[in-house]
């Protein structure tokens, strides 16, 4: 059997050495939950943290790509110039879903279980699930009405690469069409809300080239779009005779007990969803993508290198979220256990609750919990901001085939 050739990391890429690391977080790196090389209590031997993965396609994103390392004061920096006074994230996120007008789409209760992850991800944080946008159709083609302006969105059956894959009823919107009409709704709710992005079943693209994209954020206008379409492993598939167990989830909002019931599918669709959707809304408040671990904040070449990534933030993306937002970080831990286990979420629960068992251990001269926030100041310097109307942070699929978020 010929040996298989090892796909090589783009020219110019180098792993982060444990040095560059430290930097990179800044200078809380000693405290605990910013570790990066201890070992998961469970075994003691397994590490938390992993190096980003070598590719293993030519399309893996960094077989492509060479990014810059984002370190936490660049990317204070650059948080600070865009955003000035509104620097720390306290207004509420939005969601809302978007379908073609007359569909009855099942999948809109998924916003509710979205709604849920993002608020522990981003603990402390409320989501808003917003109204929701229809595209209509007239002899034009298809639309969105808002407020008696009419936003046009151009649309194809599908790209010649899928030719003989898509079905006759396929469509695709082409994304950054469909985004125009939540810059307006962003701004109008701009009092209430710090980002907006919209959520739907529907197939999206962003040029000729391209066979789809999953989402496309634009981090200036905090505002963003994701397509569930191809996270369902059923896509142009028939259903599985045996992939119909359903599974009850339950959660407690505002002291009372909901239940839904699920499928086994619905569980992949939105543990693939969960991911993107927090990834998306990160770019919206200028968190880039990570090279520095195996981490929710790395790019993606395509689908499958899409789906094994981590759905963990590494110790450097947790230092800005937790700047940003000024969560209390075992709290955030705990609400994130609540989550995976209340959706069967095995995996992400398991090292949730070796994480909470190591930033909670106490140290053997100090009976008190060595869990401490970050200190740092809440004030912004009262400079005026440095407005940009550059489009940050785009999420692509850069070829037929090849998929970059």
């Amino acid at each position: 059997m010929p040996r298989q050739k090892k796909i090589k990391f783009a020219q110019g890429f180098k792993h982060a050495t444990p040095e560059e690391i430290r930097e990179a977080i800044g200078d809380c790196h000693n405290e605990r939950h910013y570790h990066f090389e201890m070992k998961r209590p469970s075994d003691d031997e397994t590490n938390f943290y992993c190096p980003v993965p070598d590719p293993t396609s030519i399309d893996d994103w960094l077989a492509q790509y060479v990014e810059d390392r984002d370190t936490f004061d660049e990317w204070n920096g650059l948080r600070k110039k865009i955003a000035g006074k509104n620097f720390h994230l306290k207004k509420n996120i939005g969601l809302l879903w978007i379908e073609k007008d007359g569909d009855s789409n099942d999948r809109r209760k998924y916003l509710t279980h979205l709604k849920r992850f993002v608020e522990a991800f981003y603990y402390g944080i409320n989501v808003t699930i917003l109204d929701s946008v229809h595209i209509k159709k007239d002899k034009h083609g298809h639309f969105v009405e808002s407020e008696d302006i009419i936003y046009r969105i151009k649309s194809r059956r599908c790209h010649e690469y899928d030719e003989d894959k898509a079905g006759e009823d396929e469509i695709q919107f082409r994304a950054a069409d469909v985004i125009v009409p939540l810059n307006k709704l962003r701004k109008h709710l701009q009092d209430e809300v710090s980002c907006v992005c919209g959520v739907t079943m529907d197939d999206l693209y962003i040029g000729a080239k391209d066979s789809f994209t999953c989402g496309l954020a634009q981090g200036g206008d905090s505002i963003g779009v994701f397509s569930m379409c191809r996270y369902d492993p059923l896509f142009r598939k028939s259903a599985p005779k045996k992939r119909n167990k359903k599974i009850t989830v339950s959660w407690e909002e505002d002291g009372i007990i909901n239940e839904d019931t699920l499928t086994e599918n619905d569980l992949v669709i939105l543990e693939r969803c969960c991911k993107i959707v927090v990834h998306e809304i990160a770019h919206m408040v200028q968190v880039g993508h990570c090279v520095f671990f195996d981490c929710i904040m790395n790019g993606s070449g395509h689908l499958e290198e899409d789906f094994r990534q981590s759905i963990h933030l590494c110790p450097v993306d947790l230092r800005k979220f937790q700047y940003l937002i000024g969560f209390d970080i075992a709290q955030r831990y705990r609400a994130l256990l609540n989550f995976y286990e209340s959706y069967h979420m095995k995996e992400a629960a398991s090292w949730t609750q070796d994480m909470i068992q190591y930033i909670t251990k106490r140290s053997h001269n100090d009976e008190s919990e060595i869990i401490n926030l970050d200190d740092e100041e809440d004030q912004v310097e009262d400079e005026e901001s440095d407005h940009t109307d550059d489009i940050l942070n785009e999420d692509i699929i850069s070829s037929p085939n090849k998929k970059r978020k």
